[in-house]
C-alpha cells in the first residue's frame, strides 16, 4: 500500500484539483499516534468506508465501476502495522485512475466527500503552512531526511538516498578510509624500513587525505543530488542541515539547493536522540518562522502602499480571479463562513447562515493556487508558544487574509 507522505506539493494540490471522474473519493480523518489510542484508527476508516458504501448504494449498474476503488480502501483497512504509524491526520484520495495516502501534521475533522473531483480544501492549510520544513542529518555514518513542524518531526522514506557514505560509495571507501597509505616497507622504526625516508609516508598521507576529501565531494554530491530532486524542488520546503562545522561547509560549497537554508544546526546527528532533536530543530525554526512572518507582513505594507497589495476582501476576490495575485497571506486559525460569488465576489455569511457552508479562506486559497499564486498560512502567531503581534508587526487583516499582487 503505497504510503505517499509529504508529497503534498503546491503542484500536486493542482493536480488533484482536476475532475477525475464520478467517484472521486476523499476521506479525512483525526488519527492518534500512540497506543491504546491509536487503536481506535482502523476502527474509524473502516467506519468512513462503511459509510461511503451507503453513499454509493447498491446498484448492479455501478458497482462494476466502483467496487474496485472500495476493495482497495478495504486492503487498507486490513495493514495492521500502518495504522498503527501516524502522525496527526490522514487524508486518502482515490479514484479510478489515482489512489494517494497523506500522513498530515495537523489534526483534520472526520470528512467523507464523493464527487467528480477531490476534495483539497483540508490540505492546502498542511501544505501551504509557513511552518513546514525539512531536516537534513548528514555524517559520513548518517544520513537522514524529516519532515514537520516546530513541533513535531517525521522521518521521510527516501529509498534513493544513501544512509552513509559507505553505502554511497561502496565498502572499499570504508577501507580507504580507516588504512594508513605510505609508499614506504614495514620494518624499523615507525613503520620505515631502514635507510627509507620519511617522506614516503608523508606524501603517502597527503593522497590520502585527498583522495578522502574526493570521496567526500561525491558522497556530498550524491546526497544533494536525491535531495534535491526527490524532496525539495518538488516540496520547495525550507532544509535544515544538521552537521558539524566542516561538514556543513564542504556540503554548502557544493550543494545546488535553493531550499537550503544559509545557517545550520552545527552539531553531530548521533549525539542526540530524537527528542532532542525536536527540541534544538524548533527551537533554531521558531526564530526562522517568526523572521519569515515578520518580512511577509513588512513586504505586504510596503506593497499596499504602492497599491499593489490589499486586505479588502472584495478586491482580493477579483484580484484572484484575473490571476492577479502574486501571495494570499493567511491567518492559520481564522475560520470565515462565506461563498464567493459567481462574479468572483467574497461574501461573508451572518451566523445563521453558516450551517455546511464553506470557509471563505479555504475557498480564496484554493482559487489562488488554481490561478498560480502562492498561499502563506500562518499557524499559533499569537499564542504562548511564539511571539505576541505586538512584538513584530499586528497581523493587519481584520478577515485574516491578505493578498500580494503581480502587477
Amino acid at each position: 500500500m503505497k504510503d505517499n507522505s509529504g508529497a503534498l506539493s503546491k503542484e500536486f494540490i493542482v493536480k488533484l484539483m482536476e475532475k477525475q471522474g464520478f467517484p472521486s473519493i476523499s476521506i479525512y480523518l483525526p488519527v492518534h499516534r500512540q497506543r491504546p489510542e491509536h487503536d481506535q484508527n482502523r476502527i474509524r476508516f473502516k467506519n468512513a468506508v462503511k459509510k461511503i458504501e451507503l453513499q454509493l448504494g447498491d446498484s448492479a449498474l455501478l458497482r462494476p465501476d466502483y467496487e474496485p476503488l472500495l476493495e482497495r480502501l478495504r486492503s487498507l483497512e486490513r495493514e495492521t502495522v500502518f495504522w498503527g504509524h501516524q502522525l496527526d491526520g490522514l487524508a486518502i484520495f482515490c479514484a479510478a485512475n489515482h489512489f494517494s495516502i497523506h500522513k498530515l501534521l495537523h489534526k483534520v475533522p472526520e470528512t467523507v466527500v464523493i464527487a467528480d473531483s477531490f476534495h483539497v480544501k483540508p490540505v492546502i492549510r498542511e501544505t501551504q503552512s509557513a511552518d513546514r520544513f525539512q531536516v537534513l542529518l548528514l555524517s559520513q555514518d548518517i544520513v537522514q531526511l524529516y519532515e514537520g513542524n516546530r513541533y513535531h518531526l517525521e522521518k521521510l522514506y527516501s529509498p534513493d538516498l544513501p544512509k552513509s557514505l559507505v553505502d554511497a560509495l561502496g565498502p572499499e571507501v570504508e577501507e580507504d578510509h580507516l588504512t594508513v597509505a605510505s609508499y614506504g616497507h614495514k620494518g624499523g622504526r615507525g613503520g620505515f624500513a631502514p635507510g627509507k625516508s620519511p617522506a614516503a609516508m608523508y606524501h603517502g598521507h597527503s593522497k590520502k587525505k585527498d583522495k578522502e576529501q574526493v570521496d567526500l565531494e561525491r558522497f556530498y554530491r550524491r546526497v544533494d543530488e536525491v535531495v534535491c530532486d526527490n524532496h525539495s524542488n518538488p516540496t520547495k520546503l525550507p532544509l535544515l542541515l544538521v552537521a558539524l562545522p566542516e561538514a556543513q561547509g564542504m556540503f554548502r560549497s557544493i550543494s545546488h539547493n535553493k531550499m537550503l537554508i544559509k545557517r545550520g544546526l552545527d552539531i553531530h546527528p548521533s549525539s542526540m536522540d530524537e527528542n532532542e532533536l525536536q527540541k534544538r530543530v524548533g527551537q533554531f525554526m521558531r526564530e526562522s518562522y517568526m523572521q519569515l512572518a515578520a518580512r511577509e507582513i513588512e513586504r505586504f505594507h510596503k506593497m499596499k502602499s504602492k497599491k499593489l497589495a490589499s486586505d479588502d476582501l472584495k478586491e482580493i476576490g477579483l484580484a484572484i480571479r484575473s490571476g492577479k495575485v502574486e501571495t494570499l497571506l493567511v491567518e492559520g486559525e481564522k475560520f470565515l463562513p462565506g461563498i464567493i460569488e459567481k462574479d468572483g465576489v467574497p461574501t461573508i455569511l451572518a451566523q445563521e447562515q453558516t450551517g455546511s457552508v464553506d470557509d471563505l479562506l479555504d475557498d480564496l486559497s484554493e482559487e489562488t493556487l488554481r490561478q498560480g499564486g502562492d498561499v502563506i498560512v500562518f499557524h499559533e502567531i499569537a499564542d504562548s508558544r511564539s511571539l505576541r503581534y505586538s512584538e513584530w508587526s499586528a497581523f493587519p487583516f481584520e478577515n485574516g487574509v491578505g493578498a500580494i499582487y503581480r502587477y
